[in-house]
């Protein structure tokens, strides 16, 4: 049913841009024949124009929306595209969780405090300690303020110092309730039996590599975060949403909570064909932030 109606969608724009051709070829048929002046016929075209769109608003609407969906297609597409051609600096400035050998990947471009980088750093945590066939390369940036350049060099800086004590810190910021503040970083240092001095003995080193994350985030041309890109040993394909469901469809691995066996028996053919229905509308739009990553 999407495909027909895109279909059609598609046929109506086309229509109405092979109207607007013939009028504005018409107008151009007669400038030629009476020899108007170019101000005239620029202001007959106009007019032409005009009238298509009051005659037609629905038609204009659509091929509007048409070319900001392609736009947006193409947008992603080339990110995907930036990133397989760029994972050796990936790899560099990453932080990796998981399988780091399993052939499934996400790459993810966060920003510590944005709501959505906070789902998939839940969802993250969660995948990893049920051993989930994946690894997980996260780089983080800062677009939220100074408490989320604080935390993003925290991360940083700890991942130098002890790399395995990672995972757990990052698990209990994300279960924060209220506020982050530096005492909560601190004391989510201090639970990983850390110093606060070891981090910070690494942060203006941190810093360096926090910039050049911001820039690398720019140069693959991300405007927003969380970016998740996801492969299964091919190429990337950008998720539109943070959820775990969405993750584990796109990986091909069994979903969060399958369904028991009396589910299963109590879902017929009709069920079925509700799931696929749901299934075919479109997903969440991709999380967006207020602003793209910038350097400090």
């Amino acid at each position: 049913m999407k495909s027909e109606k895109t279909s059609c969608g598609k046929a109506c724009v086309v229509l109405s841009i092979l109207a607007l051709a013939v009028a504005i070829g018409a107008c151009f048929f007669q400038k030629r024949c009476t020899g108007g002046s170019d101000a005239a016929f620029q202001e007959k075209v106009k007019n032409v124009v005009i009238d298509v769109a009051k005659q037609n608003p629905q038609l204009l609407v659509d091929a509007i929306g048409e070319g900001v969906s392609k736009k947006r297609e193409d947008a992603i597409k080339q990110m995907s595209a930036n990133v397989k051609a760029r994972m050796e600096e990936i790899d560099k400035h990453s932080m990796k969780f998981g399988e780091t050998k399993s052939t499934r990947t996400v790459v993810c471009f966060f920003d510590p405090l944005c709501k959505h980088c906070i789902e998939f750093q839940k969802n993250m945590v969660q995948m990893v300690e049920k051993k989930a066939d994946v690894c997980f390369k996260i780089v983080p940036v800062a677009i939220l303020g100074e408490m989320s350049t604080k935390l993003a060099k925290t991360y940083i800086a700890l991942h130098e110092v002890a790399p395995a004590k990672t995972l757990a810190f990052l698990g209990a910021i994300v279960k924060t309730k209220g506020e982050i503040k530096e005492t909560t970083i601190k004391a989510a240092v201090e639970e990983q039996a850390l110093k606060m001095q070891e981090v910070e003995g690494k942060m203006l080193e941190a810093e360096k590599k926090l910039i050049e994350n911001d820039t690398l985030a720019e140069g693959l041309g991300i405007p927003v975060v969380p970016a998740i890109f996801v492969s299964t040993g091919g190429e990337f394909d950008m998720a539109q949403s943070a959820s775990q469901e969405q993750l584990l469809g796109m990986l091909g691995l069994p979903p969060k909570n399958p369904p028991t066996g009396e589910q299963q028996k109590a879902t017929g053919p009709a069920a079925t064909g509700a799931q696929q229905t749901d299934s075919s509308q479109p997903g969440a739009q991709a999380p967006t932030s207020s602003e793209p990553p910038k350097k400090r």
